[in-house]
């Protein structure tokens, strides 16, 4: 009996371990370059956001996410090269709470920096709204 109860315990226990997220109905693209440093975007509660960054100013830089709101915010995928445009990067994210203002930085840092000063920067001001309140 005792065995059995902590068998039960140790599968509930690791079925919660991660978290599944229905899929997206809806990804919208920010496309960030060099001459819009700060973008907005408005999206409904489950929908996806894919962000592309332009190649780094200096190849010894790569892309980081420095500011996310992990109770908004879900990141989905790593940060990794666009299918779409060589030399630049990618990565999505999906909303998982509604708020009205939350923001996404990213920092072009040294490859394997520890502590470091960015070199350039992006912002993205986010509003995640429940599917009836967003404007069609």
């Amino acid at each position: 009996m005792k065995w059995s109860l902590l068998v039960a315990l140790v599968g509930l226990l690791a079925g919660c371990a991660e978290e599944q997220w229905p899929r997206p109905q809806k990804t919208t693209d920010i496309v960030l370059d060099s001459e819009h440093h700060a973008a907005l975007a408005t999206m409904g509660l489950g929908d996806a956001l894919r962000v592309l960054l332009p190649p780094p100013p200096s190849p010894n830089l790569q892309w980081v996410v420095i500011v996310i709101n992990g109770r908004v915010l879900r990141q989905m995928y790593g940060m990794g090269p666009s299918t779409e445009r060589p030399g630049w990067s990618e990565i999505s994210f999906q909303s998982i709470h509604t708020v009205v203002r939350t923001e996404l930085k990213f920092a072009a840092v040294p490859v394997n920096a520890q502590g470091y000063e960015p070199k350039d920067m992006f912002v993205i001001g986010i509003a995640v709204k429940h599917r009836g309140e967003l404007k069609q």
